[in-house]
């Protein structure tokens, strides 16, 4: 796997660590300092190949009732718990903001 991953790779539902998540990651972030589209488009389909991780970050917001099915979701939602949970900006934070005006 590398710059050249063409999805033939990984199965659905393939986990292959935290090797896979860096490396799907360096490809978005290339695709962004090259301004190549078509590298990010990549890069998230191959997120979205592997398995989600389980931490407690992601099993907070399962539990909460939110899917998380692929590395693709639990890399943003670990960003969201990062950028928003963790500043407590629930009230930037679109999930926060719903939460919190139905409580």
């Amino acid at each position: 796997m590398g710059l050249l991953y063409d999805g033939t790779g990984c199965g659905e539902g393939t986990s292959i660590g935290k090797a896979g998540m860096s490396e799907g990651a360096f490809l978005y972030t290339y695709g962004l300092h090259k301004a190549d589209e078509r590298m990010c488009e990549r890069a998230g389909r191959f997120l979205e190949e592997l398995k989600a991780e389980s931490n407690h970050i992601i099993r907070s917001w399962s539990d909460a009732g939110l899917p998380v099915v692929s590395a693709a979701d639990s890399q943003a939602l670990i960003q969201l718990q990062k950028e928003y949970c963790d500043k407590r900006k629930c009230l930037y934070c679109r999930f926060g903001y719903e939460y919190l005006k139905h409580t």
